[in-house]
Parts: structure tokens; sequence; C-alpha cells
């Protein structure tokens, strides 16, 4: 809950825009992705977009839906 707290908000960013936060406040990236992916799987954040490479998935502060996937 911390690294949410402290690396994603309430504006959609991508995977990559978040773990360079995380990096540039000292958190190596390996952990920043370890977090970043625990975060996610626990619904701590709400996930957005379909995950294609032109549109990558956003990630904001926020609860997930119950069904743990949040609204495409």
């Amino acid at each position: 809950q911390t690294f949410v707290k402290t690396f994603v908000n309430g504006v959609p960013s991508t995977r990559s825009v978040i773990l360079e936060r995380a990096v540039q406040a000292g958190v190596s990236q390996w952990r920043a992705d370890q977090l970043l992916r625990t975060a996610d799987s626990d619904g701590l954040m709400i996930r957005e977009g379909d995950g294609k490479r032109n549109a990558p998935f956003l990630y904001r502060s926020g609860d997930a839906d119950p069904a743990g996937e949040s609204s495409p």
C-alpha cells in the first residue's frame, strides 16, 4: 500500500512512468517492478486499458472492482 500511495496517483500513468518515479526515489528497478506487480494483483490500484502494444495499461490509485478487474 505504501508503494501505491507514494508512486501511483489519481492520474492514469503507464507502468514505465510509475517505475521511473520509484527508481528516481531510490527504489531498485527490480524491487519497484515486484511491488507494482503485487499491488496490481492485490487490487490496490486500478488498471485501465487493454495492455496492447500501442495502448499499454494505465494505472491509477483507487480500489479495483470486486471481481479484481478494472472496467475497460
